[in-house]
């Protein structure tokens, strides 16, 4: 699941557009940083969420094995793409993890 960042690094060393690289976070943090809890989340909709990661370019390799497994494979890549995503789009982090704070009070409090 490294190869994002091995691009990622010779994308900047070659000259990309920082801005071609940004936009490229930001669609993958929209996937991967909204709230889902380990326990409600279905195993077709974590299976979605990682097709999803890999049309739009993030390795993720074989989508198959058990709920455990695909659960452990959007974690990591949620974890990678949201160190990523601090770098290169940390206003959508924030907007994201405003939102998902919102639905937690909403749950908790009711507010």
């Amino acid at each position: 699941m490294g190869n994002v960042g091995l691009e990622a690094r010779m994308n900047r060393e070659s000259g990309m557009d920082l801005e071609v690289e940004s936009k490229r976070w930001a669609t993958l943090t929209r996937i991967v940083l909204p709230m889902f809890p380990k326990r409600g989340i279905s195993y077709g909709t974590i299976r979605n969420r990682l097709r999803e990661l890999k049309r739009n370019g993030y390795y993720v390799g074989e989508i198959k094995g058990t709920r455990e497994d695909l659960w452990k494979k959007l974690e990591h890549a949620k974890n990678y793409i949201r160190r990523q995503a601090n770098q290169y789009c940390p206003e959508i982090v924030r907007e994201i993890s405003g939102a998902n704070q919102k639905q937690k009070n909403l749950a908790r409090y009711g507010i």
